[in-house]
């Protein structure tokens, strides 16, 4: 892996017994969803705290010049 070859961590412990894992399952361990916590509950919390904020803002059409 250090001269930019693949990684075959998984499988070398999938292979292992004393892991008592397969490749499949450690890959599904890893899976990054998995970790979010509650990302999704605090965005959706903070969210509609706001909502009437940006609800209520008025756009107005701003330039630049630079």
């Amino acid at each position: 892996m250090k001269d930019g070859g693949d990684c075959d961590l998984l499988s070398r412990l999938a292979a292992c017994p004393e892991f008592g894992m397969s490749e499949a399952e450690l890959e599904a361990l890893l899976e990054p969803c998995n970790y979010t916590g509650r990302c999704e509950q605090q965005v959706e919390a903070f969210l509609s705290s706001i909502l009437p904020v940006l609800n209520a803002a008025v756009l107005t059409e701003t330039t630049l010049d630079v």
